[in-house]
């Protein structure tokens, strides 16, 4: 069978940001292991295999005093990145139309490097020129990044490319998509029941490839190249390359968070890091890392130290279980009660039975998604702690109690940790403002870039077009006067109560409504800045 090469200038990838590529993001987790990286902004970073910049474009604008710097093989993408760039009137970040092959040294020294998509999707003369690369331009406490597909859950999503490629084998690429889409529906129907086992693992693989966008499909899931690669195997090639492991960009994935306690104690005997990383590959099926490395000559301490925290900032990415609980609630805790208090994680429902470990998931639920420093919240806490009894395990809470909790709950994904707060407000200001990128995406009808490196999809056209208002020269009432004659003139209807609304100022009242709730939301997602 003939595998065929997809055109990225006919099949451009999408536009998508990676949240764990972020330089605040890669630089806390290289601080924890005492590696002393650049701060994210004040620092050097190149992307290789940018796409159209849809990644590296947002970091360059929510980080101006840093620099950035992207390559890919397309042509075609490098002008759209250019030509957004231009628009944005952007200086610190560089496009260039290059062969991987052809670099080398003479890029520079970059304090992080991001390869994202690239390592199991080339060959492999060109995925030992990669970590060649990273060795030659990394600075001397840098650190790239690299994702790639892995065994030993590569082998199902290896079974189910295959299949794909057959089916699609005749066919142009353009109808790939949609034919993919039929033999998933063919294999969910068609495979015997009895068959428990495959059938599962069939199905779980390919019902997230119903809902990908064509690009992603095409280049992630059938391209030519394809090739997953043991953990172990990976990290022998980055150090024939003089790089060593520094840690996953998801840190509750090192942790071994959801294994039992008892096999976690049982590969860790060994006293042997990579031992334990290929192990838990094993246990948890992982088709998918994202890498960390840094050079071999950079000295690294992996105790975890609760010290390294003092100048990182808390990212809370858990939330009160309850949906009847708002996250501005103000509720005290009840220190006397000893039932258990539920919050909900990026992994799950964690249980808390210690009120003064409450509280402190209260201040960090109230905030989710904002950075927080660890002196902050240690005043909010203790602020809250005042107003309880005499005698509470708060009132004995210090701050090294408070990192190791902090440690803890990274570990968990309770919370992420950052060497930077991005700047945003969460509260709609009398003229609201959103970023100009946000404005000019929302414009082109693309999903739109937070302040936290993290994009938002609008659905509706009325909150696309709000958006593109929010330029902090137009209060709440010009922007639903600038709007009315849109609703007007297209003849939108609107419903308030099961009631139809057909009045200019039934309209124009409920207007006021939505546009309240859509500057709420913008808000909460981190798209409003001062």
């Amino acid at each position: 069978m003939t595998q065929r090469t997809v055109s990225y200038n006919d099949f451009p990838y999408p536009r998508l940001t990676f949240p764990r590529t972020h330089p605040a993001h890669l630089g806390a987790l290289a601080k924890l292991m005492a590696l002393n990286v650049a701060p994210a902004d004040n620092c050097r970073v190149l992307e290789l295999g940018c796409a159209s910049g849809a990644n590296l474009i947002p970091m360059a604008h929510g980080l101006p005093t840093s620099q950035f710097v992207g390559v890919d093989l397309s042509a075609h993408q490098i002008a759209e990145a250019q030509r957004v760039t231009d628009d944005l009137g952007l200086k610190n970040i560089q496009f260039h139309t290059a062969d991987l092959m052809d670099l080398g040294a003479e890029l520079g020294s970059f304090d992080y490097v991001i390869a994202h998509g690239l390592y199991s999707w080339v060959p492999p003369v060109a995925r030992d020129k990669l970590l060649a690369l990273c060795g030659a331009v990394l600075a001397q406490t840098g650190v790239a990044y690299i994702s790639y597909k892995t065994y030993p859950g590569g082998h199902v999503a290896d079974m189910v490319r295959q299949m794909g490629l057959y089916h699609n084998q005749a066919a142009d690429p353009g109808q790939w998509p949609q034919r993919m889409n039929e033999l998933i529906h063919f294999l969910h129907d068609g495979i015997p029941k009895k068959r428990s086992a495959y059938r599962t693992a069939v199905v779980e693989h390919t019902q997230r490839m119903l809902d990908e966008p064509p690009g992603s499909l095409l280049h992630d899931d059938l391209e030519a190249d394809s090739d997953p690669v043991y953990f172990h195997q990976f990290a022998a090639h980055a150090d024939r390359h003089g790089l060593q492991y520094l840690g996953e960009a998801e840190f509750p994935a090192m942790c071994g968070a959801g294994i039992a306690p008892e096999a976690l104690e049982r590969i860790r005997a060994a006293d042997d890091l990579l031992q334990f990383e290929q192990y838990l590959d094993f246990l948890y099926g992982r088709s998918f890392r994202s890498t960390l490395l840094c050079l071999k000559s950079a000295q690294l301490h992996r105790d975890l130290n609760p010290e390294r925290l003092v100048d990182l900032y808390v990212v809370p990415e858990i939330q009160f279980e309850s949906t009847e609980t708002s996250s501005d609630s103000r509720e005290p805790i009840d220190v006397e009660s000893q039932r258990q208090r539920r919050f909900r994680t990026p992994y799950g429902i964690l249980e808390v039975t210690e009120p003064g470990v409450e509280v402190a998931l209260a201040q960090l639920a109230r905030r989710r998604s904002q950075a927080i420093s660890l002196p902050t919240l240690f005043k909010a806490i203790r602020d809250e702690a005042s107003s309880m009894p005499a005698g509470s395990s708060l009132s004995e809470l210090d701050a090294g109690q408070l990192a190791q909790w902090v440690l803890d709950w990274y570990s968990t994904g309770a919370v992420e940790l950052s060497t930077w707060a991005p700047k945003y407000v969460n509260e709609v200001t009398a003229r609201p403002l959103a970023s100009h990128l946000a404005r000019y995406e929302a414009d082109r009808g693309w999903d739109v870039s937070t302040m936290v490196h993290r994009r938002v999809r609008l659905n509706d056209p009325l909150a696309r077009q709000t958006l593109q208002l929010l330029d902090g020269r137009h209060d709440r009432e010009q922007i639903v006067q600038a709007l009315l004659p849109h609703i007007l003139s297209a003849k939108v209807g609107s419903s308030q109560d099961k009631r139809s609304i057909d009045g200019k100022s039934e309209i124009a009242a409920a207007l006021r409504q939505q546009v309240d709730v859509f500057l709420q939301d913008f808000a909460r997602q981190a798209l409003l800045i001062g």
